[in-house]
């Protein structure tokens, strides 16, 4: 079932330009989504737990593959999930690095 805010494909009142901004708004998410598929695998690498860095990975994947559907929204809300898994597997990192280092110090 599409959500309200995307119409049909066969709707009689989608406009030409709907769509062709549309595929714009999915060939941006893309671009976005192959920087984030990288973070995140960099992340995964970084972070020995590397469920975060796992999580965002397969998330960017998704959002990957509903952009190339034409699913934008869809594609949105997948890549924000992606984006804050990655981020919080490079802060896990920093905040382990820095227990590491003041536990060496006492």
């Amino acid at each position: 079932m599409l959500p309200p805010s995307d119409p049909l494909p066969e709707s009689p009142f989608r406009s030409p330009a709907a769509g062709s901004e549309r595929s714009a708004q999915a060939a941006l998410l893309m671009r976005d989504t192959q920087l984030w598929m990288g973070l995140a695998a960099a992340s995964m690498l970084c972070v020995v737990p590397c469920f975060f860095g796992l999580i965002g990975l397969l998330a960017c994947h998704t959002a990957r593959e509903a952009a190339s559907r034409g699913r934008v929204a869809d594609a949105r809300a997948k890549l924000r999930l992606g984006k804050l898994m990655t981020v919080s597997g490079f802060v896990t990192f920093v905040l382990a690095l820095v227990g590491y280092a003041l536990s060496r110090r006492s």
